[in-house]
């Protein structure tokens, strides 16, 4: 049994447009996950000057 076989066998109810518009909200959650996850590893937890900014109540990006 094939891969798609198995993840679409819990989804025969849905149409292949209802199914394909499943997985591009599937890959777009993930993306918007993604990229909050290195915002906050590469802007927030690596620049100290930036979280001394936020705390002070500025929102611009320190230089």
């Amino acid at each position: 049994m094939s891969i798609i076989e198995l993840i679409t066998r819990n989804f025969h109810g849905l149409n292949p447009a209802e199914f394909s518009l499943l997985i591009i909200g599937a890959l777009f959650t993930g993306g918007v996950g993604l990229m909050s996850f290195t915002f906050f590893v590469d802007d927030y937890w690596s620049d100290e000057e930036y979280r001394k900014s936020l705390q002070k109540g500025n929102r611009k990006k320190a230089l």
